[in-house]
């Protein structure tokens, strides 16, 4: 499988490791981003704010994760934001996209392994399930079609 130039120039610094992808992981992986998409609607629906924001929160981990086995990389320890950026170009996010993103991440990263995520306002909450909404199909025509559509820069 034949990545993109960014892929191999970040593990050539030492950001990732090359690993094979595990047999019918890409697959479970784009499924559990989807079923946390699905239950971010439920949760969503049903006024209940905190859960839906993690559960979007995950799915996009998720999709992240599934591009990560599909390319057969994994980021180094402390080396996330940095790699999730390179999975937001491949994916196509524009600018501003890769930028929320970014600041969701650095804003939940102190608090995510230690205790429950910061508040998030309702606006920040779907646009994160947006990104989710509109990457999925995204990571599915990259990895099953090989082509991705021009995006516009927004």
């Amino acid at each position: 499988m034949q990545r993109p130039a960014e892929y191999e120039n970040l593990i050539s610094k030492q950001f990732f490791t090359e690993k094979p992808a595990f047999p019918g992981a890409t697959e479970a992986l784009l499924q559990n981003a989807q079923d946390h998409l699905a239950a971010f609607k439920q949760l969503s629906a049903s006024s209940l704010t905190m859960p839906a924001f993690t559960a979007a929160y995950k799915g996009l981990s998720q999709l992240f994760r599934t591009m990560f086995e599909y390319r057969e990389v994994r980021p180094i320890e402390d080396c996330w934001s940095t790699a999730t950026l390179v999975v937001c170009r491949d994916l196509g996010m524009n600018v501003a996209e890769q930028c929320f993103v970014s600041v969701l991440h650095d804003a939940r990263l102190p608090t995510s392994r230690n205790s429950s995520f910061p508040s998030a306002s309702p606006d920040e909450i779907r646009k994160l399930a947006n990104l989710l909404e509109k990457y999925i199909p995204a990571a599915y025509r990259l990895m099953y079609l090989g082509w991705l559509p021009s995006l516009p820069e927004e």
